[in-house]
């Protein structure tokens, strides 16, 4: 890990004053510098690792079913949980990791989707999904 400027990613996330904080590309120096936000964003999903693909999750917002996957590589986590907005509702929110190129990233993905289905043809709710910036798959649910 090169980037060592917590104080500046600190400074940057307290005047954005974020529901969630996802920071990625963590280790367990980062999980240390970041923990006065375990206070101010009590739920998280924290998954520190060494060889570039950590991930830290901090919420204000209450986080559902949480879990850490390795779907695609035992070296490579993904986070997915649902989160409860204040209307109560809940969305589904996994954020997988960056690789290095696009087909196992694409291929977590297609995964992710189909968890999705799954999930929404278990419920009676009707599920929205779709793409941001390429990379995360939101789908929200409602009634």
């Amino acid at each position: 890990m090169e980037n060592r400027d917590a104080q500046k990613l600190k400074e940057v996330v307290r005047g954005a004053d974020p529901d969630i904080i996802l920071a990625v590309e963590t280790d367990e120096w980062w999980r240390e510098q970041l923990a006065e936000f375990e206070t101010t964003h009590p739920y998280k999903v924290l998954q520190p690792q060494a060889n570039g693909y950590g991930m830290l999750l901090y919420s204000r917002l209450e986080l559902v079913n949480e879990e850490v996957k390795f779907l695609i590589d035992q070296q490579v986590p993904s986070i997915h949980t649902q989160v409860r907005l204040n209307s109560g509702k809940l969305i589904v929110l996994p954020f997988p990791t960056e690789e290095d190129s696009s087909a196992p990233r694409d291929a977590e993905l297609l995964i992710v989707g189909k968890e999705t289905k799954e999930m929404k043809d278990r419920s009676s709710s009707m599920a929205i999904s779709m793409m941001c910036h390429g990379r995360v798959l939101i789908t929200c649910f409602k009634k």
